[in-house]
This record gives C-alpha cells, structure tokens and sequence, in this order.
C-alpha cells in the first residue's frame, strides 16, 4: 500500500488536468489517495473533482502548505496506526500541476526496492530539477537515473517510516528566523528545505542521497509559479 497525497491551492484547471493524468497512468489499487484544499472553498474549486479520492481535508481559508503537508502526514500516520492491516509501506508527495508517465508509480517503488540495499535513499523522484546538482548516475537498462543531495517538492516518494520521522514541519523556518510564506511575496513556504537540508533526520544531515528518474512526471504549471516571480528552470 501507498499513501498518496496533494497539496491543492486555486489553480482549478491545472489541478483537474494534472489529476486527470494521475489516474490515468496509475493502477487505483496500488495507492490511497489523499488530497489536501487549501483555501479550495474561497478558490472556487468544485468538490466533483474530488470523487476518487479516498480522504478530502478540506481548509475554508488557506494555512499554507506547511500545515497542509503537516495535515495529510499526521493523518496517514493515523490510518496506519489505527488500521494495522492496512498499512502503507510507502508515502508520496506530488503537487497539483504536473503530468505523469504510465507505470511513475511502479517504477518508482521499484527503484527505491532495488536500490535502497545498495545506497542510503532519502526519496526516490519522477522529476528532475536541472538546478540541483548530480553527483553521480547509475544506469538503469535503456535509462540514466540521477543521483541528487536536493530535489524540488515537485515529486517526493519514499518510506512512510522515513517521510513520518520528519514530521511535524515548523511554522519558524531555522534558516530565516521567519515564519514560513505560504507563499508570499514571490518567496516559498521552504518545506522541502525541511525535508532535504534542516530536520536532524533530513536527507543531507543524515547522509542520504536522492535518486531522480527523469520524465516520470513532467512539471506543467512552471509558468504560474510564485518562485521569486519567475519562471521556474525545467528538464526538457
């Protein structure tokens, strides 16, 4: 079993394609989906569009996407202590702007199952930041993956046990000293930096590394990013 889950804030037309997408490139019986409206009510977003999800935690207002992620972890971690029969082995984030690759899924699990005995894995991706750097490849049959100490909160996928050991992330961003945007200003809530560069258990404190396989899942929505009002730097 996995645990699925998006974050989803306005952008209506993008979230239904890019769900659209997820269903249509993955096996429903494999994963429990969870996604998380911030601010969906005030945002217009129409509740139909959430039919084939399994939970819907839905925000009047918008929190950010720190307590979003905060929500949808904690809220797994419930199911899987509750329903001990029912456990997920694995949690992945994916945003609600991107496309998908028949079989991301499989394939992701797959890498982290064969490699995780070889490499200390903080998450295994479907999608390749070209701003972070590569310090190493392993070949994969016809592909390359990529070996990465940061990846984007694009796509994350890993353990639930490893995902959960981060939990919660703080609304004062150690880096900073500010409370975390939602975002705001064109500066992002930083969770991922949490996850990759600020937890005692994140993946560089830890000595972990990422593996990327690139063009599992392709970022749609780069042009209406809030990053620093620009556009975002893609794989193509």
């Amino acid at each position: 079993m996995i645990d699925l889950f998006i974050t989803t804030h306005g952008r209506q037309d993008l979230f239904k394609k890019s769900l659209s997408s997820l269903l249509s490139s993955t096996d429903r019986t494999q994963y429990r989906l969870t996604i998380v409206v911030d601010g969906g009510i005030s945002q217009g977003t129409e509740k139909s569009c959430f039919d084939e999800a399994d939970h819907v935690l839905w925000h009047k207002e918008s929190l950010g996407l720190g307590p979003s992620i905060n929500q949808a972890l904690i809220h797994i971690s419930n199911l899987n202590t509750y329903f001990d029969n029912n456990k997920s082995h694995f949690i992945c984030m994916v945003q609600d702007d991107i496309e998908y690759e028949k079989g991301w899924l499989d394939k992701l699990v797959k890498v982290h199952s064969l490699f995780s005995r070889t490499h200390k894995i903080g998450f295994v991706s479907g999608h390749n930041a070209p701003e972070h750097a590569t310090v190493g490849e392993i070949k994969f049959g016809k592909d390359t993956l990529l070996l990465k100490p940061w990846i984007r909160a694009t796509n994350m996928f890993t353990t639930a046990e490893y995902f959960l050991s981060m939990y919660p992330i703080p609304r004062m961003d150690p880096e900073t000293g500010r409370e975390r945007a939602r975002p705001h200003g064109g500066m992002g809530s930083s969770v991922d930096w949490w996850l990759i560069r600020n937890h005692p258990n994140s993946v560089c404190k830890s000595g972990r590394v990422n593996i990327v396989w690139p063009g599992l899942i392709r970022h749609i929505g780069d042009k209406s990013s809030t990053w620093l009002g620009r556009d975002l730097p893609e794989d193509k």
